[in-house]
């Protein structure tokens, strides 16, 4: 056929999914005749010039797809911006084919961009679950493996994972595989991770870990998504993972002073005393649930304790009931030792204590 007929070939073949009318208006604007319509299609049993490849019109076609949901979570870390000393950031991806799925996954790839102030040289793989199958890729940056998923599932699972040190990107791939062809199934039902209607069986995880760069600044913010694509489904992004770096190893400054510090007369009535002081840190900043107060009796007997709220600038101020008595053969008096206990983002402790006396006699 001549160049010029198969690139009108190549334009009428992009139609053949109109109408008829449509058809026939590009065939016009071709100039196309029936003839050559039929060079289009050089192979036996030309389809239908008027239609061209119509199904039956009582043949109804339903088609099927895999659908992703996901996750990914990362080190906790301490407080509400997930404070980390960066040593080792372990992290995990979640993948899901879901219930209200028609077919199983037959091919999943995911990527992990590496955040800027992660040493990529530091990358490793982690483990591999798709299923009820679970893969160890043995804390490398190149793993390729290859499973037998027969005989509930006739087909293989073929993993690629690699971390690109140049692209600073970790990949996984995973394939199902025709055991006779090596190639993809051509059964739609058949694949590697099938609707989940019996969980876990259509759910799936990779893991990895890295570490912060040597020398990332105190406060650098560390983020992570990663991107999943179930077969020529479109990708998903993950949620981002946060946390910020805090290498500091100085603790908070905590002051604290009790109001009345001496509790007389010994009539053993409960008396409130106010607890109140500071609680600052110049670095990563306070843990919001890491303030406690704690009081120690040194007869073992009223002992209270408790969270510290915070108000602004790092003020405090609590009330604690201590017991107006002591021994009368205990000479130097009665003792409470209330002490002040705050954390920082990073996990670094500061503490500062004062103290309440029932003295012998109002004189000491």
């Amino acid at each position: 056929m001549p160049k010029e007929d198969a690139q009108k070939c190549a334009a009428l073949i992009d139609a053949l999914s109109k109408t008829k009318d449509a058809l026939d208006k590009i065939k016009d604007l071709l100039g196309f005749t029936d003839d050559k319509v039929k060079l289009c299609f050089p192979f036996p049993g030309p389809p239908d010039p008027e239609f061209p490849n119509k199904q039956s019109q009582d043949q109804k076609l339903t088609p099927v797809t895999s659908f992703d949901p996901n996750e990914k979570i990362g080190p906790a870390g301490i407080g509400p911006a997930g404070a980390i000393s960066g040593d080792l950031l372990p992290y995990t991806i979640f993948f899901e084919n879901l219930a209200s799925a028609t077919a199983p996954a037959q091919e999943i790839s995911i990527t992990d961009r590496l955040a800027p102030a992660l040493d990529v040289n530091t990358a490793f793989l982690g483990t591999l679950r798709v299923g009820g199958t679970n893969i160890e890729l043995g804390s490398g940056q190149h793993a390729s493996k290859t499973v037998d998923l027969r005989p509930s599932t006739n087909a293989l699972l073929q993993v690629q994972a690699d971390v690109d040190t140049v692209k600073r990107q970790i990949t996984w791939v995973m394939t199902a595989l025709d055991p006779a062809t090596g190639q993809l199934p051509s059964d739609p039902q058949v694949g590697i991770l099938p609707p989940n209607r019996n969980p876990p069986a259509g759910e799936g995880i990779v893991t990895f870990g890295a570490s912060a760069k040597a020398g990332t600044p105190e406060g650098t913010a560390i983020t992570n998504q990663a991107t999943i694509t179930f077969d020529v489904n479109p990708p998903i992004q993950t949620d981002i993972w946060s946390n910020v770096i805090q290498t500091s190893s100085t603790p908070p400054g905590v002051s604290v002073s009790a109001k009345p510090s001496m509790l007389w007369p010994p009539n053993g009535k409960m008396v409130s005393v106010t607890v109140s002081g500071t609680i600052k840190d110049n670095g990563s900043g306070i843990d919001p649930i890491g303030a406690m107060f704690s009081v120690v009796d040194e007869y073992g007997i009223v002992q209270p304790s408790g969270r510290v709220t915070l108000g602004s600038g790092g003020n405090y101020s609590l009330n604690v009931l201590l017991q107006a008595s002591r021994r009368g053969d205990d000479s130097d008096g009665r003792q409470y030792t209330i002490t002040v206990t705050a954390k920082d983002s990073a996990g670094n402790k500061g503490s500062a204590s004062t103290f309440v006396i029932v003295p012998h006699d109002q004189g000491h």
